[in-house]
């Protein structure tokens, strides 16, 4: 510092510190915790450090810290251009972009304002040429409010506009009395525009503080909210895969997020064999989880009637269509009967379960093709039967497997499914299923984000 401040110094360097520290705290919460499109926190930081660092190159705080009076001329000019984008910005956070997006142009004019001003103080070599922007700035901005209230335009749901218009009015007092002042239009040489901004700094950031913690217990309740609907969703899969004499089941169930679409049962039928169900809904989260919930009541309907897939699939379009808009469902249906050494099955629009008829078969694709459900109330579903022989093993999936995409954007396919399982034939289904899992994650590369869920159904015939 070049010589001590003085009391007045003292404490305008105090607001100062005071004004950045709280810049660097809203950055900090804006980058901790953002939420998407909610720049409350960002606009209120970059405000307030543009007016603090401005406060330190300011006479006669600057001068006092040993800044060039040149540097901190050319510095404070091109910031008191700047300063007026970020604060039109959190007003248009609050107050959203107005009648015809007025505010939001009034925001890009003051942008190339600044932009323009620099630029003519630069070519002419003299800092503040152009004139201070704010007092014109104010009066357009009750205009465009005016303009915008006299057209029927109603701002975002707003609780605390009379705070911020009361941080405004002090801050706006604070200014009239340092212009006042510098233009002799008073008898007293007292200036403390800092004070006034730091009252309005303390609403505005109040206001961003209550947006920011309101969005933080929303958030908390839309988290407990999604694991209520996960727990939910749990409870209609199977809590254990069952004991059938015969076959040995393994399935896994990898969901994309809390909530899914896909959806699969194991039902041991009365006497021998066992029904296997895998759904896949179009779209994610939890309105496909809704229509998931819906696939598991009308299975079990259907399944209190007839063991047969192709007409379980009927019953299940019949209802299904009508209850929902914009989505359908894909299915793969089996029955199982390892005495009879039979698999039967239909499909609804679902990737072709794969089939190895015996511990020495190659490996088929079960093609038997049916429209999605859900869509045609009249739609019909043909029961294909095939042997199966002890040793045979069938692979039931959704389409999160087979659309596995690599960084190379190729996809995992049918066929390297296929490949994959001959070459994993010696595993036990539990084991085959863990395997493959972690070939498909392989493949997509482990940075990767899966696109979609993943439900896969292994059953082999045992001797």
């Amino acid at each position: 510092m070049s010589g001590g401040m003085n009391s007045l110094g003292l404490v305008t360097f105090a607001i100062a510190v005071i004004i950045s520290t709280a810049s660097v705290g809203a950055f900090a919460g804006y980058l901790l915790r953002n939420v998407q499109r909610d720049r409350l926190l960002l606009w209120f930081g970059l405000f307030a450090g543009v007016y603090g660092v401005r406060m330190f190159f300011k006479r006669p705080l600057g001068s006092d810290l040993g800044v060039d009076p040149v540097i901190g001329a050319w510095v404070e000019s091109g910031l008191n251009y700047f300063i007026l984008i970020p604060a039109l910005l959190f007003v248009e956070e609050l107050y959203g972009q107005g009648w015809h997006r007025l505010l939001r142009r009034l925001t890009q004019a003051t942008a190339v304002f600044a932009v323009v001003a620099i630029a003519v103080d630069i070519v002419i070599g003299k800092p503040y040429l152009v004139p201070d922007p704010s007092n014109a700035l104010f009066v357009l901005l009750a205009i465009v409010i005016i303009t915008g209230a006299r057209a029927g335009y109603r701002p975002p749901r707003f609780p605390e506009w009379k705070l911020l218009l009361m941080g405004l009015i002090v801050f706006m007092a604070f200014v009239l009395n340092d212009h006042a002042v510098g233009a002799r239009l008073v008898p007293w040489r007292f200036t403390a525009e800092p004070i006034g901004f730091l009252i309005q700094l303390g609403c505005l950031g109040y206001i961003a503080l209550s947006r920011f913690s309101a969005r933080g217990r929303q958030l908390a309740a839309v988290d407990q909210e999604m694991r209520s609907a996960r727990d939910i969703q749990q409870s209609i899969l199977p809590r254990d895969i069952p004991t059938v004499p015969g076959v040995q089941l393994a399935a896994r169930y990898a969901p994309l997020a809390a909530v899914a679409g896909d959806f699969y049962d194991i039902v041991p039928l009365n006497g021998d064999g066992v029904a296997l169900l895998v759904a896949d809904v179009s779209g994610h989260g939890v309105p496909a989880a809704l229509i998931a919930s819906m696939v598991k009541v009308s299975f079990t309907a259907a399944l209190s009637e007839t063991d047969d897939p192709g007409a379980m699939l009927q019953r299940m379009n019949r209802t299904l269509c009508g209850m929902f808009e914009r989505s359908f469902v894909t299915a793969a249906c089996a029955v199982l009967r390892p005495e009879a050494g039979t698999l039967s099955y239909a499909l609804a629009g679902h990737p072709p379960p794969v089939l190895q008829s015996g511990a020495e078969a190659g490996v088929t694709l079960l093609d038997e093709r049916g429209v999605f459900l859900g869509v045609m109330p009249s739609a019909t579903y043909t029961t294909a039967t095939v042997p199966v022989g002890a040793g045979g093993r069938l692979i039931l999936y959704s389409d999160g497997i087979t659309e596995a995409m690599s960084a190379s954007e190729d996809l995992f396919g049918i066929e390297r499914l296929r490949s994959f399982a001959a070459a994993e034939r010696p595993r036990s289904a539990s084991a085959f299923a863990d395997a493959l899992l972690a070939a498909v994650r392989a493949f997509a590369g482990s940075d990767a984000h899966p696109h979609d869920d993943v439900t896969l159904i292994v059953a082999d015939l045992v001797t």
